[in-house]
């Protein structure tokens, strides 16, 4: 029997398609339609942001570079370590600006599950 119900079902494979359709025509209601635009344009500045993301994280080492050797070569300054200080206090300051104005957010770091009861710790 089980046989004869899986030769039905591959004898008919665009019956299943159709039985799954719903029974309108396929048009969607001007609601749905606006909800599919708003959906759409969401993803498409989603995914500019995250490009641009990126494309500044990428472009931001080689220009760190470029920058630390230019102030080294060009004004003879010999402080490596100070232009360290300098540059990730300027870091700090740029992500509590952004975060004032909303545009950065620190994520959230979990070091160990709760539910592991605590079985992930080092």
């Amino acid at each position: 029997e089980n046989s004869s119900m899986l030769q039905t079902t591959c004898d008919s494979p665009t019956k299943s398609a159709e039985s799954l359709q719903s029974p309108r025509s396929g048009a969607l209601s001007e609601s749905e339609q606006d909800m599919s635009n708003t959906i759409r344009s969401n993803t498409r500045w989603q995914l500019l942001r995250v490009s641009l993301a990126f494309f500044c994280n990428f472009a931001s080492g080689p220009a760190t570079v470029m920058s630390n050797k230019m102030v080294f070569v060009s004004t003879g300054f010999r402080f490596p370590i100070l232009l360290t200080v300098v540059h990730y206090g300027s870091t700090w300051i740029m992500i509590k600006a952004m975060s004032k104005l909303g545009i950065y957010s620190p994520a959230q770091a979990r070091l160990w599950s709760s539910k592991a009861g605590g079985a992930g710790r080092a």
